[in-house]
């Protein structure tokens, strides 16, 4: 089943690895936390939250969605019906 939490710190991981020089930053680890946290903030890649979606495109949040639930029928979905 889709982990978030997973798929976050792979998607984290390889921000780093493409963008950050760690050498640049072994006597400075609370820096590098706090350089990471800034620049991961509002990164769509990871957060999302520059573009309000982490896809940057609703079609494909949808496509996401679609196929989670395709692979993992027990996906769990909001009920939108309303009944009185």
């Amino acid at each position: 089943m889709y982990d978030y939490r997973e798929a976050m710190t792979e998607d984290v991981k390889e921000w780093i690895k493409e963008n950050i020089d760690l050498t640049e930053w072994t006597e400075d680890r609370e820096g590098l936390e706090q350089q990471l946290n800034d620049d991961l903030w509002t990164e769509d890649s990871i957060t999302g939250n520059a573009s309000g979606s982490y896809y940057c495109n609703s079609y494909n949040a949808e496509e996401s969605i679609a196929h989670k639930m395709m692979k993992y029928p027990t996906y769990p979905t909001i009920n939108l019906s309303f009944s009185s």
